[in-house]
């Protein structure tokens, strides 16, 4: 047998985003998420779970929302491009009615919870260790609910998903939410690029929560529950205590380029 140690950059480009899907909550709903029921909630939901219950794990004001800190605005005459005045101050930009879209939010474990452990099986196989942090088994227990539904076929699940957005005529965006920093170009950048994707960045607070989030581009005026049809086959529902003490065994077939000399 060939072992060898990974360096995290090394290791990223073999199994680069490949995950596993939960999502959390009370049992009664985990159950009916089981069976093909997807409860979405619009975007404004969470900001007002922030602006009205003080709700900063699950809820977020700066939802769907660009903030940008010590902005200079100065006002120019169109003719000469003289300067009419100037202020300093905070921005927030936001972008249509994408507050009225619903949204799917789950929990993904990623390379974030590999751990140092990386082994080659063999010359062609890599095996990988995953695991919760300790903050992320802190929030989880105080925040998510005392139930796990354990997504074994994220790609199955996500075909569901879009097959049910294309017989119903709605775009549909999903993907891992990115994490930001105050004036971050990258941020801009993608935002400027495709402007409903402001909906998959949040604060760097809130990275612990991995989250993956599936996006119905169509406005609504309250939470939107589609079925998708039943997923036990896919799924596996289990306590949050029980999923929190254990870890994930990921098995890949290395391409012939990525194989152990």
């Amino acid at each position: 047998m060939n072992t060898k140690k990974l360096d995290r950059d090394e290791l990223y480009s073999i199994i680069g985003k490949h995950s596993m899907l939960f999502k959390f909550g009370k049992k009664e709903y985990m159950q009916k998420f089981q069976e093909g029921e997807v409860y979405m909630n619009r975007i404004q939901y969470y900001i007002d779970l922030a602006k009205e219950k003080n709700d900063e794990f699950i809820g977020d004001e700066f939802e769907a929302t660009i903030p940008l800190n010590n902005v200079t605005m100065q006002m120019l005459e169109p003719d000469t491009g003289n300067l009419l005045g100037e202020a300093k101050g905070n921005l927030n930009l936001t972008y249509g009615d994408i507050k009225k879209y619903p949204i799917y939010c789950l929990f993904s474990l990623n390379f974030n919870n590999v751990i140092d452990n990386i082994l080659y099986v063999d010359d062609n196989r890599l095996e990988v260790r995953y695991e919760f942090t300790s903050e992320q088994m802190e929030q989880i227990k105080k925040y998510f609910g005392d139930t796990v539904v354990a997504i074994t076929d994220p790609d199955k699940f996500i075909e569901k998903i879009l097959n049910y957005s294309k017989s119903n005529n709605i775009c549909c965006m999903n993907g891992g939410v990115k994490y930001y920093s105050n004036n971050q170009k990258e941020h801009l950048v993608d935002c400027k690029e495709n402007p409903d994707n402001i909906a998959f960045w949040k604060r760097e607070k809130y990275k612990e929560q991995q989250e993956y989030r599936i996006m119905l581009c169509q406005e609504n005026e309250k939470e939107k529950i589609i079925d998708i049809g039943n997923i036990k086959d896919i799924t596996k529902l289990l306590s949050t205590e029980e999923i929190l003490n254990t870890y994930a065994i990921f098995t890949y077939q290395l391409k012939e380029e990525e194989c152990l000399s």
